[in-house]
């Protein structure tokens, strides 16, 4: 049997770390969102990371449900997972934070509301005060701001294109007994 999530991981072997998000927000509005794949744990959960106080974590909050989009660099595959996000433990948001690139850890201390109010010169003043006052970002516990999920796929859709006929879609829907299979027209 064909495990969708073994497949969504080659997926990103091929592809950027971006996927785009999408929630449901409490007006009944669907918001999407590009954000960063942070990887993909033992159960599938698709892990991503995001500011505690952000609109998407509201969302999550109200609603415990997300679908994200993959789509590779050269558009011939996507992949999309529809499931239910859970937060991810202290330990896995403690290894995230420690693997981002530098701009993103900065970008987790000072990107508030605070400072995106400032002009672009007092912006750029204080990042980098903060990133000369702090060279050991990496080995610090990550802001208290600084939050991991992941989207736990109850469904799989993957899209192949073809340039010499027709797409194809394959559907992987999670059951009780494993993942059924369904084969879509492109």
């Amino acid at each position: 049997m064909t495990d969708p999530a073994r497949l969504f991981t080659d997926h990103l072997d091929d592809s950027p770390t971006l996927m785009t998000l999408a929630t449901v927000g409490e007006d009944g509005y669907p918001r999407t969102r590009t954000v960063n794949v942070n990887g993909v744990r033992d159960d599938g959960g698709v892990l991503f990371h995001t500011d505690a106080r952000s609109r998407k974590v509201r969302d999550i909050d109200a609603g415990g449900k997300a679908s994200l989009t993959v789509l590779t660099t050269d558009l011939s595959r996507q992949v999309t997972a529809i499931g239910d996000v859970t937060r991810a433990d202290e330990e896995t948001e403690r290894a995230v934070y420690a693997g981002q690139p530098r701009y993103l850890q900065l970008l987790a201390w000072l990107n508030d509301r605070g400072l995106a109010q400032e002009d672009r010169a007092e912006r750029h003043r204080r990042w980098a005060e903060f990133d000369r006052d702090n060279p050991d970002l990496a080995e610090q516990d990550p802001p208290s701001t600084w939050a991991v999920f992941a989207v736990v796929p109850r469904e799989y859709l993957f899209w192949k294109g073809d340039d010499e006929g027709p797409s194809r879609r394959v559907r992987y829907t999670r059951t009780s007994d494993g993942w059924e299979t369904e084969i879509l027209p492109g």
